[in-house]
């Protein structure tokens, strides 16, 4: 669903080229500095108290992404009238199974579907399953490393 103005203007797109489109957004410094520009937004509302309409990760710490009033009280969900708390938190663990995120359990430990695993391990040579959200500086490290050499042998 697509809000704008506080009237549902989903109609107005194609839904379909959006969400390949979504599949090439920016990242490196352009997407590191789209999402901290983001979180200076927030921090600002919060400070100002300017009660802003935004989306925010975990409020009230829910998983996932969810639009919210935000300001100096924190964030209160501004969820569309048709669309409940528990369809919402549907939708959003449907897109996480989409990202290749079987669960991410309470305390912490991140595990993939098994398509994901077998395929990055055959790619890459690098096989996991899971991790904790404390160890995701090495996860990255050891599949960084994975990708350079998997890269330069396709270079040779």
């Amino acid at each position: 669903k697509i809000v704008a103005d506080y009237r549902d203007v989903t109609q107005q797109y194609d839904l379909l080229k959006l969400q390949k489109d979504a599949g090439q957004m920016w990242g490196g410094d352009v997407g590191d500095t789209l999402t901290a520009s983001s979180q200076c937004k927030h921090a600002l509302a919060m400070l100002n108290d300017e009660r802003i309409l935004t989306c925010a990760v975990s409020p009230n710490g829910l998983v996932g992404e969810y639009p919210v009033w935000l300001g100096a009280e924190g964030p209160k969900l501004a969820l569309p009238d048709d669309i409940t708390l528990d369809e919402a938190i549907k939708i959003y663990l449907g897109g996480q199974l989409r990202d290749g995120i079987e669960e991410i359990r309470e305390d912490g430990t991140i595990v993939f579907i098994d398509n994901l695993v077998k395929v990055v391990k055959d790619i890459f040579g690098f096989e996991c399953k899971s991790f904790h959200v404390t160890e995701v500086d090495d996860v990255a490290i050891e599949f960084k490393r994975k990708f350079d050499e998997t890269v330069k042998r396709f270079r040779e």
